[in-house]
């Protein structure tokens, strides 16, 4: 899972992943990183004049000079705010949650989603309303995930397994009062950690699903 052809980089390169990822983040922007591969137009003699290219550097270091693991951290640490100065970047949370998902997927997607459904029980809120409108109001995962509640990448694992994004995207627009952050960003987070989930299929993320559904049930009735 974690083996691959390590590409260099430089404190330049970090800066061209920096701004290409920011770009593709930016609900402005046209800028797609899985169509362009990263790849955009940055002047390097410019870039060694900049007062802050050590910080650039730096992360360049942190990441062990690998091109992969920079754009990790990017698509990681600026998926709550793009338009944040790379100085200023502090996401550990995030960041060391997504370094334990990437090294098996399946065992923390498990164990997250258990979580998932142990706080609706706690709180009483239907699978309905854990994934579906109600009234013009956001879906409770929805809420639960731009809280910062549960990561973005259980998200993801839900969504393989339920097919979600594509009609939450469709109702943007209803949405949009309680969002504190277009629904563009968490489209192009799920696109990102898809090479680590990919070894799954999405009828095995619907079985865990379900499958963690019936045992928490099951668990619940014992109890009774």
């Amino acid at each position: 899972m974690s083996n691959h052809n390590r590409v260099k980089a430089d404190a330049f390169d970090t800066y061209v992943i920096y701004n290409a990822i920011k770009l593709t983040y930016d609900d402005s922007s046209s800028y797609d990183w899985f169509k362009y591969g990263g790849g955009i137009k940055k002047n390097k003699e410019t870039f060694l004049k900049r007062k802050d290219k050590n910080l650039y550097y730096i992360i360049a270091k942190k990441c062990d000079y690998d091109k992969d693991i920079v754009a990790d951290f990017f698509f990681v640490t600026l998926y709550n705010d793009p338009t944040v100065w790379p100085g200023k970047i502090e996401n550990p949370d995030i960041w060391e949650s997504f370094k334990k998902y990437k090294e098996n997927f399946k065992v923390n997607f498990i164990n997250e989603v258990v979580q998932v459904m142990r706080y609706m029980k706690v709180n009483e809120i239907s699978i309905l309303e854990t994934l579906s409108s109600q009234q013009d109001t956001p879906p409770k995962l929805m809420e639960l995930i731009y809280s910062g509640r549960f990561t973005p990448m259980v998200f993801h694992g839900i969504n393989r397994g339920c097919e979600l994004l594509d009609s939450w995207i469709k109702h943007e627009e209803v949405f949009k009062p309680f969002l504190d952050k277009p629904m563009k960003r968490l489209e192009t987070f799920d696109k990102f950690i898809r090479k680590y989930s990919d070894y799954l299929t999405d009828r095995e993320f619907s079985d865990i699903i379900l499958e963690t559904i019936m045992r928490e049930d099951y668990t619940t009735a014992k109890k009774i």
